[in-house]
Formats: C-alpha cells, sequence, structure tokens
C-alpha cells in the first residue's frame, strides 16, 4: 500500500461509527475508538496481509473509506460480516484491485443500499459465496467487472436482498446463475 499526503492526514482506513468497537488486522484484534464526531481512524507501517472477518460484528460501524487502500492480493472473506449499521463502503477506485475470495464479504449488512465494485479485477476470482446475503437493504449493485472471471461459487450471492431492483449480469454471458438468487 501507498499513503499519501505530505502531513500523514490520509489513513489507511478511516470511517464514522456510533460506539466502540474491535476490528481485527493481521489476526490481530484491535480495538477502535471514535471521536465525539464519531469519526475514527486506523493507520499503521506494517505490511496487511490479512484482512479476513476485519470488520465482523462491528454493529456500531456506519461507514468505511478504504480508499488507500489496495485489496489485492489479502484475504477479504466475511470482511464486513454482519455490520448490520454500516451504509456505505469506499474502495479504491482508481486502481484495479485483484481479488480471489469474496465469500461473505458483505454478509449481513442489512443497512447497505450500494456498492460500487466496478473497478475490481475479478480475473482471479473463484468464490463469491453469500456475499450478499441478508443484506436487505441492497437496491444496486455494479458487477460490470465480475464477466472476466472464473467464479465457481455464488450460491445464495443475493439470498435475502429483498430489495435489489438491479443488478447488470450481462457480463457473465451464457452462465448458469439460479443459485445466486
Amino acid at each position: 500500500f501507498q499513503k499519501s499526503g505530505g502531513d500523514g492526514s490520509t489513513h489507511l482506513f478511516e470511517g464514522t461509527a456510533t460506539g466502540n468497537f474491535n476490528m481485527t488486522v493481521n489476526h490481530k484484534s484491535i480495538p477502535i475508538t471514535p471521536d465525539a464526531d464519531g469519526k475514527w481512524f486506523y493507520d499503521t507501517d506494517e505490511k496487511i496481509t490479512d484482512l479476513k472477518s476485519s470488520f465482523s460484528n462491528a454493529s456500531a460501524l456506519t461507514s468505511v473509506d478504504l480508499s488507500n487502500l489496495d485489496l489485492t492480493g489479502i484475504p477479504t472473506n466475511s470482511m464486513f460480516d454482519n455490520c448490520s449499521n454500516i451504509t456505505s463502503i469506499k474502495f479504491n477506485n482508481t486502481k484495479s484491485m485483484k481479488l480471489k475470495d469474496v465469500n461473505s464479504m458483505f454478509y449481513g449488512c442489512s443497512s447497505l443500499v450500494s456498492v460500487d465494485l466496478s473497478n475490481w479485477n475479478t480475473s482471479s476470482l473463484t468464490s463469491a459465496g453469500s456475499m450478499f446475503m441478508s443484506c436487505s437493504s441492497l437496491v444496486s449493485v455494479d458487477l460490470s467487472s465480475f464477466g472476466g472471471s472464473n467464479i465457481e461459487n455464488m450460491s445464495q450471492m443475493f439470498y435475502g436482498c429483498s430489495r435489489l431492483v438491479s443488478v447488470d449480469l450481462s457480463s457473465f454471458g451464457g452462465r448458469k446463475l439460479t443459485s445466486a438468487f
């Protein structure tokens, strides 16, 4: 990853929360305490190698900005698992991130309305099962970058997405997608 800004004002992760929560980075639990306005940040010089379940069950979390982080090669499955109050997740959309496993990445994010995944490089993506399962407020998802992937598992990808109005799956060609819903 690369930090930007000479004054150290740009953080690796930042966001808002309605209370304290724990985050897991490289298998270490890190307590996060937002300031009086609910803003928090996380910065490190340590190389990030694993974000699996990093925000799992962080119901206090309302938004996350990961735009300074390249997720290429970093395990991200169950990353936001059961973050029931998260409404906004911002990814780095200026760099094409190469992901492999996004199983249950947004599972149970019942307040998430939309997410922009248009710049993800999914050529190595093999598993997206339960990716948006139980995202009951999800209205739209941009999956236009998913067409060149080798996804083997899409089971229950959108199960429980009762408000989902549109998903552009045209890039998937003639693949059977019935197990995704």
